[in-house]
């Protein structure tokens, strides 16, 4: 298993569980492609390059002084390891589940067309106003009527 130097500065690009994936997919990666045996591997952060808006191109230094880079796919949460983005060592890919809530009613599209969109109804005649304590709405009296304040949004 080699030794990973200056990882921590990969904290600055990945959450922990991303760092420790790529940290797994690397001795795979050696195995199958570089045929070598490498004591270290180390993060060169200033090499760190964005080829385009999705990809970051992360450079490794490897004990025999060969440097690998190492592709980031940011919409698909995949490494690609070598030139050219070659290589996906990792078949993985996280499944989340979908939550839902089986206590809410199925409604069509038709339905939610014909719901009120949320506040109190713009086409009273009277304007009305929560009655705080029994949540109805209620007719103001006609002393709040009179009163004219400025609203500013």
């Amino acid at each position: 298993m080699p030794e990973y130097l200056d990882f921590d500065a990969l904290k600055a690009f990945f959450s922990d569980s991303q760092i420790a994936s790529l940290k797994e997919q690397f001795p795979v990666y050696l195995k199958e492609y570089v045929k070598k045996e490498q004591t270290s591997i180390t993060f060169l952060p200033g090499k760190t390059s964005y080829p385009t808006e999705t990809t970051v191109c992360l450079m490794f230094s490897l004990s025999d002084q060969d440097t690998l880079p190492v592709t980031y796919h940011t919409p698909t949460g995949v490494f690609l390891f070598g030139e050219d983005g070659g290589v996906q060592v990792s078949a993985d890919t996280t499944v989340y589940e979908k939550q839902t809530d089986d206590s809410l009613p199925s409604l069509t599209s038709q339905d939610i067309e014909h719901l009120q969109e949320g506040g109190y109804p713009d086409t009273s005649d009277s304007p009305e106003a929560p009655d705080t304590e029994s949540g109805s709405a209620s007719v103001p009296s006609e002393d709040a009527k009179d009163t004219k304040k400025e609203v500013q949004p």
